[in-house]
C-alpha cells in the first residue's frame, strides 16, 4: 500500500512592500548585526559630542586641532570621507570616518584599508578645480584634517601607536625624513602600515607611484581621535558637563538637551542633513531648554539691553501728562492692537503728528517687559551711522547688530522698536535703518519690527513701503487707515471719548477745563501733543481764562510760546529777544540739513549761551547725546 502524502500547507502570501519614492535613498548601514547598530550608534554619539562642541563655540577651544571654532556639521556627505564632515570659523575643514573598532591591518578586506582608501580619495578629490562648496577645495595639511574617530575599546596599535605616530610627523621638519617621527617598533609598524596602505590606494586611484613628498603631505593631514563617547564614557560626561555649565541656562535640563542632540544628530545621518550653532539652538528651544547667551555675543546683548532701558525711559514720558504733580496715564486700545498684530508678524506704527506714535511704542516696550519678552529700542533721531559698520560702533557693539539679534536665543517671538523712523528722512542714518528692516523682515527670525513713523513720510516712501506687506490677519478696522490699506500697519488716532474721559478722571485741572472748553478747543485737546502743551500751561500757572478762548493749534502753539519762550513761565525776565533768536537758528540749521537735531555751537555763542540753558531747562529744547554715550 502507498502511503498517502500530507496535504501541502498553503503558502502564506506577504503584501507587495510598497515602492520607495523616486529620489529617495535608503540611509546606508554598516554591515555586521549587533556590531553595525553599535557602529551607527558611535557615529551618533561623536556627531553629538562635535554639536556640542558647536553650541559651546570658543569656550572649549578648537576640535581636532583645526584652527577657529566649529560652526557646520554635516552627516552622511557627498564626499569620499561621508561619516561626517565639520568646519570651523576659520573656513577649515575635518573630513571624519568614524570606527567604533579596527584592527591595524594591510590585509586586502581590512576596514583600515577602506579608510584609508577614503582619506586618499579625499586628498585626490579637487587638488585641481574647486568645486562649488567651500570644502570642495585642494586639502591644507596646515588647515584641514583627515580624522579616524574610534571609541576607547580600539587596539592599542590603533588609539596609542599609530595616533602617537601620526601626531609627529605634523612637527617634522622639512630635513627630517618620515622615520624620524616613529620612536619604537610599534609606532614603526602602524607608521609601515598605513603608508603601504595609502601607496596602494593611491596607484589604485590614478595608477600612478606616490612618492615620498606626496606621502608625507597625506600622512600630515590623518589624525586619529580617541572619543570615549559612550554612555558614562569621559567623553560624553565632557558633553554634559559642557551642556550644563555653558550652554543652558537650568543645568537641570541636561540629560534632556544630550538625548535631544543625539536624536537631532540620528536624524541628520539618515536625512543626509546638516545644521549649524542657530539650528541646533532651535532644537532645544523647541523642547523647552532654557540657553544662555552664546559668550561672545554676552557683552553685545547686555549693551543692547541698556541702551533699551534708556531710549525707554526717555520715551516713557511722551506716555504720560505731567500736570503740576499730577501724573496722567491713559490705557490707549491702539496698544493692545500693536501688541496683537505684531506677535504675528512685523508692522508699521502711523498717525498724524502729534497722535502718540511714540507714546504708544512705550506703552508696548512696557506690557512686553512685563511680560518678560526680549525686545531692544532703538530712536531714530539719536542715530547718525551712514553704514552697518558704522552702526555696530555708534551702538558700542563688537558684532553687527543683525549678528547680535540672530544670536540672542529665545524660542518667543522677540521685538525691535524703531521710533521716529521719519526722522531719519534726509540723514546719513536713513538707508542704514531701512538695510537693518530689510534684513529681519526677509529672513526667517523670531524678531518682528515694530516702528513708528508719520504717515507724510510714509505716503512718500516707496521703498519702506515695500518693506511692509499687507498680511492676512483678522484686522481691526478702527486702527487701519484705508490710504496704506496694501501696508502692514496700525494707525494711531486722537484720543477716543472714553480715553478723554480717563484723563479727565486723573486731573482736575485738565477735568475743569475739558469740561468748560468750546468744541473746536475740546477737539484739539483729543491730540495728546495739544493736550501735552495744555497741560505744561497749566503747569506753569496760567489761568483758565487764557486758555478757554483758544480755538486752533496755532493759538495753542502761540501761548506756549510766549509763555514759555518770551516770558519764561510767569515771569517777563526781559531775555525773550535771545531765547527766540536760539531757536530760529536751531530751526533753521535743522530745515537746511533735514534733521531733528543740531550742533549747539552752531546756534550759540557767549552772547546767548545762557537763553540756550534756558531752552533746556524749560525743556523747550533737550540735548541730544550718541547712543553709545
Amino acid at each position: 500500500m502507498r502511503r498517502k502524502k500530507a496535504p501541502r500547507k498553503k503558502r502564506k502570501t506577504k503584501p507587495a512592500r510598497p515602492k520607495k519614492p523616486a529620489g529617495l535613498t535608503r540611509p546606508r548601514r554598516n554591515s555586521g548585526g549587533a556590531a553595525a547598530s553599535a557602529g551607527i550608534n558611535f557615529q551618533n554619539r561623536v556627531t553629538a559630542w562635535l554639536a556640542v562642541r558647536t553650541l559651546c563655540e570658543s569656550a572649549l577651544g578648537s576640535v581636532f586641532g583645526l584652527q577657529g571654532i566649529p560652526t557646520i556639521l554635516r552627516c552622511e556627505t557627498e564626499q569620499p570621507v561621508d561619516d561626517i564632515l565639520v568646519g570651523t570659523s576659520a573656513s577649515c575643514f575635518a573630513f571624519i570616518n568614524v570606527k567604533h573598532s579596527l584592527p591595524l591591518s594591510a590585509a586586502s578586506n581590512s576596514v583600515l584599508r577602506s579608510v584609508i582608501t577614503q582619506f586618499t580619495n579625499q586628498a585626490l578629490a579637487f587638488r585641481g578645480a574647486k568645486g562649488s562648496r567651500p570644502w570642495e577645495r585642494k586639502l591644507d595639511p596646515h588647515r584641514d584634517a583627515l580624522v579616524l574617530a574610534v571609541g576607547p575599546t580600539a587596539p592599542s596599535s590603533i588609539r596609542s601607536h599609530l595616533k602617537s605616530v601620526l601626531s609627529k610627523v605634523r612637527t617634522l621638519l622639512p630635513e627630517q625624513v618620515l622615520s624620524d617621527a616613529q620612536s619604537n617598533k610599534d609606532e614603526a609598524h602602524a607608521l609601515q602600515v598605513v603608508e603601504s596602505l595609502f601607496r596602494d590606494a593611491y596607484a589604485q586611484a590614478i595608477g600612478e607611484t606616490l612618492h615620498n613628498a606626496q606621502l608625507r603631505e597625506i600622512l600630515a593631514l590623518m589624525r586619529v581621535e580617541v572619543l570615549d563617547v559612550d554612555p558614562h564614557g569621559d567623553a560624553e560626561r565632557e558633553a554634559k558637563n559642557a551642556l550644563s555649565g555653558i550652554v543652558l541656562a537650568d543645568s537641570s535640563q541636561t540629560d534632556a538637551a544630550w538625548a535631544t542632540i543625539l536624536h537631532v544628530c540620528a536624524q541628520l545621518a539618515e536625512t543626509h542633513g546638516g545644521s549649524d550653532r542657530a539650528a541646533l539652538q532651535r532644537e532645544l528651544l523647541a523642547v523647552g531648554c532654557a540657553l544662555n547667551v552664546p559668550r561672545r555675543y554676552q557683552s553685545d546683548i547686555l549693551k543692547l539691553r541698556q541702551l533699551t532701558a534708556t531710549t525707554e525711559n526717555e520715551l516713557s514720558v511722551l506716555a504720560k501728562i505731567n500736570v503740576g504733580n499730577t501724573i496722567v496715564r491713559v490705557d490707549r486700545a491702539v496698544t493692545r492692537e500693536i501688541e496683537r498684530v505684531s506677535a504675528e508678524h512685523s508692522i508699521l506704527v502711523v498717525g498724524e503728528p502729534g497722535a502718540g506714535k511714540s507714546g504708544a511704542l512705550s506703552c508696548f516696550a512696557e506690557q512686553l517687559k512685563s511680560q518678560k519678552s526680549d525686545y531692544v529700542i532703538l530712536s531714530v533721531d539719536r542715530l547718525t551711522a551712514a553704514s552697518d559698520g558704522a552702526l555696530r560702533i555708534e551702538l558700542g557693539l563688537e558684532h553687527d547688530i543683525y549678528d547680535v539679534l540672530d544670536n540672542w536665543p529665545g524660542n518667543a517671538p522677540a521685538f525691535l522698536i524703531i521710533d521716529a523712523l521719519d526722522a531719519a528722512r534726509g540723514g546719513s542714518a536713513a538707508q542704514t535703518i531701512r538695510n537693518l528692516i530689510a534684513r529681519l523682515t526677509s529672513t526667517a527670525t523670531r524678531w518682528r519690527i515694530v516702528a513708528s513713523v508719520r504717515k507724510f513720510d510714509l505716503r512718500y516712501s516707496d521703498g519702506l513701503r515695500d518693506l511692509f506687506p499687507a498680511k492676512r490677519v483678522p484686522e481691526v478696522c478702527e486702527f487701519r487707515d484705508r490710504e496704506f490699506h496694501n501696508i502692514s500697519h496700525v494707525n494711531v488716532s486722537d484720543l477716543s471719548n472714553s480715553e478723554l474721559l480717563e484723563v479727565q478722571s486723573q486731573s482736575q485741572e485738565l477735568a475743569t477745563i475739558i469740561s468748560r472748553a468750546p468744541a473746536e478747543l475740546r477737539e484739539l485737546l483729543r491730540n495728546p501733543f495739544n493736550l501735552h502743551l495744555l497741560a505744561a500751561l497749566v503747569s506753569g500757572g496760567i489761568a483758565l481764562d487764557q486758555l478757554t478762548p483758544i480755538r486752533t493749534r496755532l493759538q495753542l502753539l502761540d501761548k506756549y510760546w510766549r509763555h514759555r519762550v518770551i516770558s519764561k513761565d510767569v515771569r517777563n525776565d526781559g531775555k525773550g529777544d535771545a531765547r527766540e533768536t536760539v531757536l530760529r537758528r536751531v530751526c533753521e540749521a535743522m530745515a537746511e540739513t533735514r534733521m531733528l537735531r543740531v550742533d549747539a555751537a552752531k546756534v550759540v555763542d557767549g552772547t546767548n549761551a545762557e537763553a540756550l540753558t534756558d531752552l533746556k531747562s524749560a525743556q523747550v529744547l533737550v540735548e541730544w547725546q550718541a547712543s553709545h554715550d
